[in-house]
């Protein structure tokens, strides 16, 4: 018994009865089976998609990103000359944490 067969046979109105065949694109006379390689689990195939470059150029930019968010809050706090004791409400945070944190939810989509 067998779930798949490669083979070189032709296609009869008796054989398509019984078998399901697919839809030929290349005629070969060869036919070839093999046992597939058994894959190892790895616990960091989740990098798999990009190379180790982009991913560290990834984790680089989070933090630059979140300095230049802070940076850019404080410079906009500073042109609108509110005192520092005042509760100026705005949809980014006033701390350098809190800036990477937003970031990172952008890039995580969180």
């Amino acid at each position: 018994r067998a779930d798949l067969a490669v083979s070189a046979i032709t296609i009869t109105p008796e054989r398509e009865n019984v078998v399901d065949f697919s839809k030929r694109y290349m005629d070969y006379s060869v036919g070839i089976l093999h046992r597939k390689p058994e894959e190892k689990i790895n616990i960091f195939s989740l990098f798999a998609p990009f190379d180790l470059a982009v991913w560290a150029c990834i984790a680089a930019a989070i933090p630059v990103v979140g300095v230049l968010i802070f940076l850019l809050t404080r410079m906009q706090m500073l042109r609108s000359q509110n005192p520092p004791g005042s509760h100026h409400t705005s949809s980014m945070s006033n701390s350098l944490h809190s800036a990477i944190w937003i970031v990172y939810g952008a890039f995580v989509q969180q």
